[in-house]
């Protein structure tokens, strides 16, 4: 079934209005759930200290935390380790929680989006840090404290890492592009499959914001000297799932849910009511203890 002609462009613009706001929320819920629940609660559950932390509009983030001074090497690392760990569950949690929904409705747009960004966003971050030595990055970081500390087979456990973290974005690609093409077929094609060009151009539609986002984010923050290496890459691998998604869609939910215009209301509500503490206060930093030297993204 094709795309309806009638106010067509009017229900694009209600959907878009709709989840453009969600995926900005995501994208700050992860920064936040990163460095507040993953490093600085990883950190006071193993004895160390939480001082406080930043998050930027862009998507960046600092947690200031210190380790107990009697732990060793593993302390570091599991507190490094621990963004992106919890980051990476919450969005396979939220994504499996989607994914097991049996009709379509606005709950399940909010779960696979956001859930999309978080599995997506760690995933991408462990894989360009990981390749750095001496990086700033959580990832690169781990590897050269076990280098420091002596352990053996450091340089093969990088690759482990990076080769898992490239397959869980390619999946995490995946899985996410098929929870959202699910949806986008459902709403447009009123619970029948899309034809194969209106299809190309969902997908192309699903696409663009990836592909804006990677080029407008910074990489050479997180793995300075990278370049537009990881815009690229990241571009490509979008292309690739879009190709499979295209070849191999996902069946339709029976029934289309109207989207009512509260939920467009509710959609900006909760972005303000996250933009306003980090217009006010996290994006200067919130302190509550003495400043420390030791800041993860």
């Amino acid at each position: 079934m094709s795309m309806p002609d009638e106010r067509a462009w009017r229900r694009v613009l209600r959907l878009v209005a709709f989840l453009a706001p969600i995926v900005y929320v995501g994208i700050l819920l992860e920064v936040t759930v990163h460095e507040v629940v993953g490093h600085g609660l990883t950190a006071l559950a193993l004895g160390g200290t939480f001082s406080g932390f930043t998050v930027h509009w862009d998507g960046m983030g600092w947690a200031q935390t210190s380790p107990d001074p009697n732990a060793g090497v593993w302390q570091a690392v599991a507190v490094l380790a621990a963004g992106i760990v919890v980051t990476t569950v919450v969005g396979a949690s939220l994504c499996f929680w989607a994914s097991r929904l049996r009709s379509d409705s606005g709950r399940g747009w909010v779960l696979a989006i956001i859930g999309s960004v978080m599995l997506l966003g760690g995933s991408q971050y462990a894989f360009w840090s990981g390749l750095q030595t001496n990086g700033p990055g959580d990832p690169s970081r781990i590897f050269d404290l076990l280098s420091k500390a002596g352990l053996p087979h450091v340089d093969l456990a990088r690759t482990c890492c990076v080769v898992a973290a490239a397959i869980t974005f390619l999946f995490g690609g995946w899985w996410s592009g098929r929870l959202l093409l699910k949806r986008i077929e459902t709403h447009f094609g009123q619970g029948q499959p899309l034809t194969p060009r209106n299809r190309a151009i969902a997908l192309l539609a699903m696409i663009v914001p990836g592909v804006i986002l990677h080029y407008v984010f910074s990489f050479e923050d997180l793995a300075p000297g990278i370049g537009r290496l990881a815009s690229h890459a990241g571009v490509a691998s979008f292309l690739l799932i879009g190709g499979v998604l295209f070849r191999f869609p996902p069946r339709p939910f029976p029934r289309a849910f109207v989207l009512p215009w509260w939920h467009q209301l509710t959609a900006w509500c909760a972005l303000g009511l996250l933009a306003l503490p980090i217009h006010l206060w996290w994006h200067d930093g919130v302190h509550w203890g003495p400043q420390v030297s030791t800041d993860q993204r």
